[in-house]
């Protein structure tokens, strides 16, 4: 009896070499440019998470203060067109950040870097800018809102600007009671 030998081939040709490399290339593509997007705003989200932690602080300070200068600390009574006059927006006269006691003193403030209230700039917001602006509610906003006069209530706008990105603006109001 004869033997017959049986060969196999256990390689690849050079054509199906090719063909992987191709499918390769083209597969890699899209994975890369996801890898270099996804890394590229990986720090997004946390400079988001300050922005609003900024802001957050900003209107927690503000809101702590007196509706308008010439309201009492306990707020009542409030002040009115017909009784006690409400002030003018704005601060008055020798105030400081830190002797600012109602909210309208912190109209047209601007901080680069933001501070606290104490005047000390905030630890990591080196690059940050805060700004704020301060207005009675305007007309629509009274008839929108319900209320009996512009004195009832003030916008509060505070700009909160990372180092890069877009400016995020928080509006507030503080009634007038």
């Amino acid at each position: 009896m004869t033997a017959v030998a049986f060969r196999f081939n256990s390689g690849a040709t050079l054509v199906e070499l090719v063909i992987a490399i191709a499918i390769l290339a083209v597969a890699i593509v899209p994975l890369t440019m996801t890898l270099s997007h996804s890394a590229s705003h990986s720090a997004d989200s946390m400079i988001e998470v300050k922005v609003i932690e900024l802001g957050q602080a900003y209107i927690e300070e503000i809101l702590s203060k007196r509706f308008d200068e010439t309201t009492t600390l306990g707020g009542s009574p409030p002040c009115a067109l017909a009784t006690m006059p409400c002030g003018a927006i704005g601060r008055e006269a020798g105030e400081s950040r830190s002797t600012f006691d109602d909210v309208d003193d912190y109209d047209g403030l601007i901080e680069q870097p933001p501070l606290d209230s104490l005047g000390i700039p905030r630890v990591g917001y080196d690059r940050f800018s805060v700004s704020v602006s301060v207005a009675y509610a305007s007309a629509a906003e009274v008839a929108s809102y319900g209320l009996d006069s512009t004195a009832d209530a003030k916008k509060i706008q505070v700009s909160v600007s990372p180092p890069s990105g877009t400016t995020v603006v928080f509006d507030i109001y503080r009634a007038n009671f």
